[in-house]
């Protein structure tokens, strides 16, 4: 017997017998949105749903996020559709590719017989801008980017903990730092895909920026309203995993290196309380043919530093030279 419960759920396990349970957790492509609330919401707040605080969001969105690459823009899928060809109508073949499809983002409106909306293609478009927020967000919502990286069995001293602060060195290890940076160039990657390939138009309106009027005022709405939420969470004495002001400084980090990302931000000076951002009034329509509005990106780790990322590597670029010396 299993379940399968949606994001946030609060939940409890209880048996009529002793026995041995399992769970796991991981990112649903169809509910992307109410996961990126749940997280930030949990973070903020310092709580989580989940039993353990083993369970690091950033390897979920790391996953998700090369498998969205790698289907979209590598066209993996592609490849396996004709690679199931070959191997004839099996059933093996056709579970490939059902699941598949099963878990991706089809951008289209799901209509029953009888007319009824199921889904609209922008619900999976929000899906998709709240994989890449996840992914832009990624260290700012990873408690560890607070803790400081401890080399001894002693203590830091203050003078220490600010030279840490200063270069941005923290407790996620060199390693998944990389990994950071890499899944944020992949997830620049897909949405430079994605807006190259689809359409967005108000009823009776042209095609419209949507790069400069979608995902920047979402991704930078979303900023402004975290930073005032943890604010708020302040003034009601709830600590949550890090200092407000630290907080804010690594939501603007984070967005500060990317073109319109910052001016979007300023020009959102007040934020409401509410994280609602409407698609609604859109249409989103695929292209005819690719479109090259915005280029490759090739070298997705340097595209994928945020300014604290270039801070970090800066910095143990500096210390290695220095103990060369």
């Amino acid at each position: 017997m299993y379940s399968i419960l949606p994001p946030n759920t609060l939940y409890a396990t209880i048996t009529i017998e002793d026995c041995v349970t399992t769970g796991g957790y991981y990112l649903s492509s169809h509910t992307l949105i109410s996961s990126l609330y749940g997280l930030v919401h949990s973070f903020i707040l310092g709580t989580s749903l989940v039993a353990s605080d083993d369970v690091i969001p950033g390897l979920y969105i790391r996953r998700l996020v090369h498998y969205f690459h790698s289907s979209y823009v590598e066209n993996v899928i592609d490849a396996g559709k004709k690679y199931c060809f070959l191997l004839g109508n099996s059933a093996s073949s056709r579970k490939f590719i059902d699941d598949d499809y099963h878990h991706l983002l089809t951008f289209k409106d799901v209509v029953e017989d009888d007319g009824t909306v199921v889904k609209k293609g922008m619900d999976d478009v929000k899906a998709l801008f709240a994989l890449f927020a996840m992914a832009l967000y990624a260290n700012v919502l990873d408690k560890r980017t607070y803790m400081p990286f401890i080399h001894s069995v002693n203590e830091l001293s203050p003078q220490e903990r600010e030279e840490q602060r200063d270069s941005d060195i923290n407790a996620i290890s060199l390693l998944e730092r990389r990994h950071y940076c890499y899944t944020r160039g992949l997830a620049f990657d897909l949405l430079f895909w994605f807006f190259n390939n689809y359409s967005f138009a108000k009823a009776g309106d042209e095609d419209d920026a949507a790069f400069d009027n979608l995902l920047l005022p979402f991704t930078a709405e979303l900023g402004r309203h975290m930073v005032a939420y943890k604010f708020d969470a302040h003034d009601l004495q709830i600590p949550g995993a890090c200092d407000e002001k630290d907080f804010q400084m690594q939501v603007e980090m984070a967005l500060i290196r990317y073109t319109g990302m910052e001016e979007a931000y300023d020009t959102m000076k007040e934020a409401n309380s509410t994280f609602a951002f409407d698609f609604q009034d859109y249409k989103v329509t695929q292209y005819d043919t690719t479109q090259d509005f915005h280029p490759t990106i090739s070298k997705y780790f340097e595209f994928g530093q945020t300014m604290a990322d270039q801070k970090y590597f800066a910095a143990i670029e500096k210390a290695a030279i220095e103990n060369q010396n």
